[in-house]
């Protein structure tokens, strides 16, 4: 989970700052050039602290834990027909041959699920995290215009490099693109607060209504 949030902070890196630049600059339109307004955010700060995120979080904790679930009640089945083919003992017996069929048969179905199951719930957390990554940087467009920013810079992001070495495989270095900032240019907290609002507003503009009482 932590390696998923980092690769996803080191991608809105880049793409958070050009759409709020664009999104200023389309508004400001061709002419002379005016004074640059500019804010900071710290992403990682961003990341951790979305609502959004958490509940996505959650929510494929939830599926992992039941996918574990049932991939445990099918392996005991396995394990159980493996059991029988040993109490069998006699090799080359129409029984013996039956259980060993059914085992086979049993452990190609597995395999397959867990397989599919397993590439299914991957592809659906890459979903998501395309999904909050195109959130962030909407959010900091809207924020851009709505303040006037032209650029809204990233504090630090992690960058994780290959080593060859297999006891650590990878190096994690913090890239600093702003190496000093005032405070009241730290807009993090607002773009963290208006998410936070946005994804409340919308999860309680879909949640189902209440059962009506009973008479």
């Amino acid at each position: 989970m932590r390696r998923t949030s980092r690769i996803l902070v080191v991608a809105l890196a880049g793409a958070v700052l050009l759409a709020a630049a664009f999104a200023v600059g389309v508004a400001a339109g061709p002419g002379k050039p005016h004074p640059t307004t500019t804010a900071i955010i710290d992403l990682q700060k961003v990341v951790a602290n979305l609502e959004e995120r958490r509940q996505m979080e959650a929510d494929f904790r939830t599926r992992a834990e039941r996918l574990d679930s049932q991939a445990q009640d099918k392996k005991k089945v396995i394990d159980d027909l493996q059991r029988d083919l040993k109490d069998l003992a006699v090799e080359g017996t129409a029984s013996f041959k039956q259980k060993q069929d059914e085992l086979t048969k049993k452990l190609i179905e597995y395999q397959v699920w867990h397989q599919i199951e397993s590439q299914k719930l991957a592809g659906d957390r890459n979903i998501q995290s395309e999904k909050l990554y195109k959130d962030i940087v909407d959010a900091a467009g809207q924020l851009a215009k709505e303040n006037g920013y032209d650029l809204i810079l990233v504090k630090q992001v992690n960058l994780n490099l290959p080593t060859g070495q297999a006891a650590q495989p990878n190096i994690t270095l913090p890239i600093r693109s702003v190496v000093w900032a005032a405070n009241d240019l730290d807009v993090t907290d607002q773009l963290i607060q208006m998410m936070n609002n946005q994804y409340k507003n919308m999860v309680g503009n879909t949640a189902p209504a209440p059962a009506p009482a009973p008479k």
